[in-house]
């Protein structure tokens, strides 16, 4: 669902998106065991807010743990003041929590498979908040202040500042790294200078030049100048906002991609790139078919065959990708005329033109001249 609980402003809506995950599946056994990473959503969220991403990286060979927060996904938000104390708590519990179970002989499914001494800490928003503090960054005395302020006078909050020595001994060796998507409380002054030199652990903070929430140049960007202990690396989306990291929404509609080679789609996209153009098709439910035969279209839609067998894709719209041929009348009528004539590009060979290679037949030419 999206939407925050009791509030009729925000009503909570049910909705579905295409994942790749199986539940229950017996997890791949090995000698070795996996990395661990543990997932914090914003407020509000849960664990299936950033589920295109948990998802790609346990199909790489990570154990990802993403976190439902209680008093702050979308079915049970709470106040901000529970969200601002147990977000890092949280993040830790977990941590220990997965580590017993990763535990040899544990009787648990994960016994053998979790390497909790390498693991990676991934939050977004008040996740990122979290995770930060969890790796190093304690929270400053106007932190402090603030939530004594919004609680009446509680003073819980002080244990996780970069003042205490439980907060201190609280450290974990185990993090080795950390993505913070959008970190909130800068702008609020959750962090100073001397907090966050407490961060020591490789840290990729990812954020949107406009952001409305966390706020850049004061906020997230500010975050990243001040932790200068740290090996450290921003990504800045230009124009985005705050909704850096989220799953994208659901497609409007169903859209298909369909060829007669029987190569998977974008099989001959560069090596670097290619990649990412499949993956965000994917994100966006985008179903991809190779060696389709096209029978025809009518009224139900486009008539399909493929490995012997038909069906019916009920298209309202069909975009068609006719291919093209090489027009060489220019140089067929040269040819006669001159004596040095070459073919280069789309003129050359049109089928699948590659624009490297039109770039490479160009270069040798005039280097023939």
């Amino acid at each position: 669902v999206m939407g925050t609980a009791n509030n009729p402003k925000r009503p909570l809506i049910p909705f579905t998106f295409q994942g790749r995950a199986l539940r229950d599946a017996v997890p791949l056994s090995s000698d070795e065991s996996y990395p661990l990473i543990i997932v914090s959503h914003g407020y509000v969220g849960s664990r299936l807010l950033l589920s295109y991403l948990t998802e790609n990286l346990a199909s790489k060979g990570y154990i990802v743990v993403a976190i439902d927060h209680t008093e702050s996904t979308f079915r049970d938000a709470s106040p901000f003041q529970s969200t601002l104390l147990n977000r890092s708590k949280d993040v830790l519990f977990v941590l220990n929590k997965i580590a017993e179970m990763g535990k040899v002989n544990s009787n648990h499914f994960l016994s053998g498979l979790v390497d909790a001494s390498n693991t990676a800490l991934i939050g977004y928003s008040m996740g990122g908040y979290g995770v930060l503090n969890v790796a190093g960054a304690g929270y400053s005395d106007a932190a402090v202040q603030f939530f004594k302020k919004m609680t009446g006078g509680s003073q819980a909050l002080a244990t996780r500042s970069h003042h205490s020595k439980n907060y201190q001994s609280s450290i974990d060796s185990r993090i080795k790294a950390v993505v913070a998507f959008a970190p909130w409380g800068m702008r609020e002054k959750v962090w100073d200078a001397e907090g966050l030199k407490g961060l020591k652990v490789p840290t990729f903070f990812v954020a949107g030049s406009q952001d409305d929430i966390s706020g850049y140049e004061k906020g997230i960007k500010a975050i990243y100048d001040k932790a200068i202990n740290t090996d450290r690396y921003l990504l800045t989306y230009i124009n985005a906002r705050h909704n850096v990291a989220p799953n994208p929404p659901p497609p409007a509609r169903q859209i298909w991609l369909l060829q007669r080679k029987t190569s998977r789609p974008g099989k001959g996209l560069g090596k670097t790139s290619g990649w990412v153009h499949r993956a965000s098709l994917k994100m966006g439910g985008v179903k991809m078919l190779s060696g389709v035969s096209y029978t025809r279209v009518d009224d139900q839609g486009l008539h399909i065959q493929r490995e012997q067998q038909t069906s019916v894709i009920p298209a309202d719209t069909i975009i068609i990708c006719a291919g093209q041929e090489s027009e060489r009348s220019l140089y067929d009528a040269l040819k006669e005329t001159l004596e040095s004539v070459e073919l280069i590009g789309g003129a050359f060979k049109a089928a699948e033109l590659d624009a490297k290679e039109a770039i490479k037949q160009a270069s040798y030419s005039a280097a023939n001249i």
